[in-house]
Protein backbone atom coordinates (compact mmCIF):
# COMPACT_ATOMS: atom_id res chain seq x y z
CA UNK A 1 0.00 0.00 0.00
CA UNK A 2 1.43 3.07 -1.03
CA UNK A 3 1.90 5.99 1.79
CA UNK A 4 0.32 8.77 1.01
CA UNK A 5 2.11 12.00 0.30
CA UNK A 6 1.79 15.23 2.39
CA UNK A 7 2.69 18.92 1.39
CA UNK A 8 6.10 19.74 1.06
CA UNK A 9 7.37 20.95 4.77
CA UNK A 10 8.14 24.63 2.85
CA UNK A 11 4.63 24.54 1.89
CA UNK A 12 3.10 23.88 5.37
CA UNK A 13 5.89 26.49 6.85
CA UNK A 14 4.68 29.34 4.70
CA UNK A 15 0.66 28.73 5.22
CA UNK A 16 1.64 28.32 9.34
CA UNK A 17 3.36 31.68 8.89
CA UNK A 18 0.53 33.23 6.72
CA UNK A 19 -1.62 32.74 9.13
CA UNK A 20 0.38 34.01 12.07
CA UNK A 21 1.68 37.37 10.71
CA UNK A 22 -1.67 38.15 9.16
CA UNK A 23 -4.09 37.09 12.35
CA UNK A 24 -2.37 40.53 14.32
CA UNK A 25 -3.39 42.14 11.11
CA UNK A 26 -6.44 41.66 11.06
CA UNK A 27 -7.34 42.07 14.86
CA UNK A 28 -5.56 45.19 14.74
CA UNK A 29 -7.66 46.51 11.59
CA UNK A 30 -10.30 45.95 13.44
CA UNK A 31 -9.56 47.81 16.29
CA UNK A 32 -8.31 50.37 14.27
CA UNK A 33 -11.83 50.53 12.65
CA UNK A 34 -13.82 50.09 15.75
CA UNK A 35 -11.61 52.50 17.43
CA UNK A 36 -11.74 55.15 14.70
CA UNK A 37 -15.23 54.90 14.41
CA UNK A 38 -15.92 55.80 18.31
CA UNK A 39 -13.72 58.54 18.21
CA UNK A 40 -15.20 60.04 14.77
CA UNK A 41 -18.57 59.85 16.81
CA UNK A 42 -17.57 61.10 19.82
CA UNK A 43 -16.02 64.42 17.64
CA UNK A 44 -19.97 64.48 16.41
CA UNK A 45 -21.30 64.50 20.03
CA UNK A 46 -18.68 67.11 20.95
CA UNK A 47 -19.24 69.16 17.88
CA UNK A 48 -22.78 69.41 18.91
CA UNK A 49 -22.35 69.90 22.22
CA UNK A 50 -19.75 72.93 21.80
CA UNK A 51 -22.68 74.63 19.00
CA UNK A 52 -25.69 74.19 21.53
CA UNK A 53 -23.57 75.91 23.96
CA UNK A 54 -22.78 79.03 21.66
CA UNK A 55 -26.55 79.21 20.90
CA UNK A 56 -26.99 79.05 24.59
CA UNK A 57 -24.62 81.75 25.61
CA UNK A 58 -26.01 83.93 22.58
CA UNK A 59 -29.49 83.64 23.55
CA UNK A 60 -28.28 84.63 27.41
CA UNK A 61 -26.10 87.90 26.20
CA UNK A 62 -29.13 88.98 24.24
CA UNK A 63 -31.42 88.12 27.37
CA UNK A 64 -28.49 90.38 29.16
CA UNK A 65 -29.37 93.21 26.94
CA UNK A 66 -33.03 93.16 27.22
CA UNK A 67 -32.50 93.28 31.09
CA UNK A 68 -30.63 96.17 30.50
CA UNK A 69 -32.50 98.14 28.51
CA UNK A 70 -35.66 97.49 30.46
CA UNK A 71 -34.26 98.38 33.86
CA UNK A 72 -36.09 101.20 35.73
CA UNK A 73 -38.77 101.24 33.47
CA UNK A 74 -42.32 100.50 34.34
CA UNK A 75 -43.77 100.32 31.19
CA UNK A 76 -43.48 98.74 28.04
CA UNK A 77 -41.43 95.68 29.05
CA UNK A 78 -43.41 93.25 27.38
CA UNK A 79 -43.29 94.90 24.00
CA UNK A 80 -39.02 95.19 24.55
CA UNK A 81 -39.10 91.56 25.66
CA UNK A 82 -41.11 90.35 22.72
CA UNK A 83 -38.44 92.49 20.46
CA UNK A 84 -35.62 90.49 21.55
CA UNK A 85 -37.10 87.31 20.96
CA UNK A 86 -37.84 88.39 17.82
CA UNK A 87 -34.85 89.39 16.95
CA UNK A 88 -33.07 86.39 18.74
CA UNK A 89 -35.38 83.85 16.29
CA UNK A 90 -34.57 85.76 12.87
CA UNK A 91 -30.99 85.17 13.36
CA UNK A 92 -31.27 81.25 14.93
CA UNK A 93 -33.52 80.59 11.88
CA UNK A 94 -31.02 81.03 9.37
CA UNK A 95 -28.03 79.50 11.02
CA UNK A 96 -27.16 75.95 9.12
CA UNK A 97 -26.29 72.98 10.89
CA UNK A 98 -24.57 70.77 8.56
CA UNK A 99 -26.71 69.59 6.11
CA UNK A 100 -30.24 68.49 7.52
CA UNK A 101 -29.47 69.97 10.90
CA UNK A 102 -31.29 72.66 12.65
CA UNK A 103 -31.84 74.27 16.02
CA UNK A 104 -35.16 74.64 18.25
CA UNK A 105 -35.89 76.15 21.32
CA UNK A 106 -39.39 74.79 23.72
CA UNK A 107 -40.92 76.60 26.38
CA UNK A 108 -41.12 74.60 29.94
CA UNK A 109 -44.13 73.25 28.57
CA UNK A 110 -43.35 71.42 25.52
CA UNK A 111 -44.47 74.29 23.24
CA UNK A 112 -42.10 74.76 20.21
CA UNK A 113 -40.95 78.46 20.31
CA UNK A 114 -38.44 78.08 17.47
CA UNK A 115 -39.34 75.25 15.00
CA UNK A 116 -37.43 74.03 11.91
CA UNK A 117 -38.45 76.54 9.07
CA UNK A 118 -40.71 78.24 12.02
CA UNK A 119 -43.66 75.85 10.73
CA UNK A 120 -44.64 74.29 13.66
CA UNK A 121 -43.83 77.36 16.26
CA UNK A 122 -45.99 77.65 18.70
CA UNK A 123 -47.13 73.94 18.54
CA UNK A 124 -47.12 71.58 22.12
CA UNK A 125 -45.38 68.53 21.06
CA UNK A 126 -44.44 67.54 24.84
CA UNK A 127 -46.39 64.34 24.06
CA UNK A 128 -44.06 63.52 21.00
CA UNK A 129 -43.54 59.90 20.54
CA UNK A 130 -39.79 58.87 18.60
CA UNK A 131 -40.61 55.61 16.38
CA UNK A 132 -39.35 53.53 19.21
CA UNK A 133 -42.22 54.85 21.21
CA UNK A 134 -40.74 57.14 23.96
CA UNK A 135 -41.39 60.32 24.84
CA UNK A 136 -38.51 62.07 23.77
CA UNK A 137 -39.71 65.65 23.83
CA UNK A 138 -41.18 65.30 27.66
CA UNK A 139 -37.41 63.64 28.59
CA UNK A 140 -35.66 66.61 26.92
CA UNK A 141 -37.91 69.20 28.53
CA UNK A 142 -37.38 67.40 31.72
CA UNK A 143 -33.96 66.81 31.96
CA UNK A 144 -32.87 70.17 30.74
CA UNK A 145 -34.67 71.38 34.04
CA UNK A 146 -32.35 69.71 35.95
CA UNK A 147 -29.10 71.20 33.77
CA UNK A 148 -26.95 73.68 35.69
CA UNK A 149 -25.46 76.87 33.68
CA UNK A 150 -23.76 75.77 30.71
CA UNK A 151 -24.04 72.31 31.10
CA UNK A 152 -25.70 70.33 28.45
CA UNK A 153 -27.05 67.08 27.79
CA UNK A 154 -26.93 64.80 24.44
CA UNK A 155 -30.26 62.43 23.00
CA UNK A 156 -30.63 60.29 20.48
CA UNK A 157 -33.45 58.93 18.92
CA UNK A 158 -35.29 57.60 15.57
CA UNK A 159 -37.36 60.12 14.02
CA UNK A 160 -39.96 59.46 10.50
CA UNK A 161 -41.25 62.82 9.83
CA UNK A 162 -44.10 61.34 7.66
CA UNK A 163 -45.07 57.60 7.12
CA UNK A 164 -43.78 57.56 3.56
CA UNK A 165 -40.66 58.94 4.66
CA UNK A 166 -37.70 56.35 5.92
CA UNK A 167 -36.77 56.09 9.61
CA UNK A 168 -33.85 58.58 10.70
CA UNK A 169 -31.67 58.92 13.69
CA UNK A 170 -30.81 61.83 14.65
CA UNK A 171 -28.90 62.94 17.62
CA UNK A 172 -29.59 66.44 19.79
CA UNK A 173 -27.84 68.25 22.21
CA UNK A 174 -29.71 70.89 24.34
CA UNK A 175 -28.87 73.08 27.05
CA UNK A 176 -31.42 75.26 29.46
CA UNK A 177 -32.03 79.01 29.79
CA UNK A 178 -33.34 79.29 33.14
CA UNK A 179 -34.96 83.08 33.00
CA UNK A 180 -37.01 82.53 30.06
CA UNK A 181 -37.35 78.71 30.37
CA UNK A 182 -36.18 77.96 27.28
CA UNK A 183 -34.59 74.60 26.37
CA UNK A 184 -32.24 75.64 23.67
CA UNK A 185 -31.29 72.28 21.31
CA UNK A 186 -29.13 71.47 18.06
CA UNK A 187 -30.65 68.52 16.06
CA UNK A 188 -28.80 66.29 13.52
CA UNK A 189 -29.42 63.86 11.18
CA UNK A 190 -26.97 61.07 11.54
CA UNK A 191 -27.16 59.92 7.65
CA UNK A 192 -24.97 63.33 7.23
CA UNK A 193 -22.09 61.70 8.31
CA UNK A 194 -22.52 58.58 7.37
CA UNK A 195 -20.15 60.08 4.45
CA UNK A 196 -17.06 60.23 7.25
CA UNK A 197 -17.77 56.83 8.80
CA UNK A 198 -17.66 55.05 4.72
CA UNK A 199 -14.44 56.95 4.71
CA UNK A 200 -12.89 55.96 8.16
CA UNK A 201 -14.24 52.08 6.80
CA UNK A 202 -12.40 52.72 3.30
CA UNK A 203 -9.35 53.55 4.93
CA UNK A 204 -9.30 51.08 7.35
CA UNK A 205 -9.80 48.49 4.28
CA UNK A 206 -6.84 49.50 2.32
CA UNK A 207 -4.66 50.00 5.19
CA UNK A 208 -5.63 45.85 5.93
CA UNK A 209 -4.83 44.57 2.56
CA UNK A 210 -1.78 46.56 2.43
CA UNK A 211 -0.62 44.86 5.37
CA UNK A 212 -2.05 41.78 4.47
CA UNK A 213 0.24 41.65 1.51
CA UNK A 214 2.93 42.70 3.34
CA UNK A 215 2.70 40.27 5.57
CA UNK A 216 2.33 37.42 3.00
CA UNK A 217 5.37 38.26 1.51
CA UNK A 218 7.07 38.44 4.50
CA UNK A 219 5.54 34.78 5.29
CA UNK A 220 6.96 33.65 2.12
CA UNK A 221 10.45 34.97 2.72
CA UNK A 222 10.25 33.19 6.20
CA UNK A 223 9.08 30.37 5.19
CA UNK A 224 11.69 29.62 2.66
CA UNK A 225 13.89 30.44 5.01
CA UNK A 226 13.09 28.05 7.39
CA UNK A 227 12.50 25.20 4.87
CA UNK A 228 15.78 24.82 4.30
CA UNK A 229 17.54 23.74 7.59
CA UNK A 230 14.49 21.62 7.88
CA UNK A 231 14.95 20.06 4.40
CA UNK A 232 18.68 19.68 5.02
CA UNK A 233 17.73 18.00 8.53
CA UNK A 234 15.65 15.56 6.71
CA UNK A 235 18.23 14.54 4.26
CA UNK A 236 20.73 14.07 6.76
CA UNK A 237 18.20 12.16 8.73
CA UNK A 238 17.71 10.02 5.23
CA UNK A 239 21.51 9.59 5.35
CA UNK A 240 22.29 8.36 8.72
CA UNK A 241 19.22 5.82 8.24
CA UNK A 242 20.85 4.05 5.19
CA UNK A 243 23.87 3.91 7.02
CA UNK A 244 25.75 6.59 6.56
CA UNK A 245 27.13 7.50 10.30
CA UNK A 246 29.32 10.20 8.57
CA UNK A 247 26.84 12.82 9.28
CA UNK A 248 26.34 12.63 12.49
CA UNK A 249 28.33 16.02 13.02
CA UNK A 250 25.79 17.70 10.19
CA UNK A 251 22.70 16.20 12.32
CA UNK A 252 24.03 18.02 15.57
CA UNK A 253 24.74 21.12 13.59
CA UNK A 254 21.29 20.95 11.62
CA UNK A 255 19.74 20.92 15.20
CA UNK A 256 21.16 23.64 16.39
CA UNK A 257 20.76 26.08 13.62
CA UNK A 258 16.78 24.73 13.67
CA UNK A 259 16.57 25.41 17.51
CA UNK A 260 18.02 29.29 17.35
CA UNK A 261 16.04 29.82 14.20
CA UNK A 262 12.79 28.68 16.34
CA UNK A 263 14.24 30.87 19.43
CA UNK A 264 14.34 33.84 17.04
CA UNK A 265 11.52 33.59 15.65
CA UNK A 266 9.70 33.00 18.92
CA UNK A 267 11.24 36.31 20.30
CA UNK A 268 10.50 37.96 17.03
CA UNK A 269 6.35 36.97 17.50
CA UNK A 270 6.15 37.75 21.16
CA UNK A 271 7.51 41.50 20.43
CA UNK A 272 5.58 41.89 17.58
CA UNK A 273 2.45 40.88 19.70
CA UNK A 274 3.91 42.88 22.84
CA UNK A 275 3.88 46.27 20.35
CA UNK A 276 0.78 45.33 18.82
CA UNK A 277 -0.93 45.35 22.00
CA UNK A 278 0.58 48.18 23.37
CA UNK A 279 -0.43 49.97 20.76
Amino acid sequence: MSKKKGLPIRIHLVIISIVIFILPVLIGGTVLYIQTSSEFEKHIENHLMEQAKLVSQMVEQEYLNYSREILGKESGQSYVEQMYKSKIMDYLEKVEIGERGYIFILDSEGHYVLSEDRVRDGELIIDSLDEDGRFFIREMVENAQELGRGEVRLISYPWRNTKDQPRQEKMAAYTYQDAWGWVIGVSVVMDDYAGGIETIRLFSLAVAVVFILLAIVVATLVGRAYSRPISQLEDIIKQIGSGDLTHKEDLKSSIREINKMSMDFQEQLVEGMRGMLLR
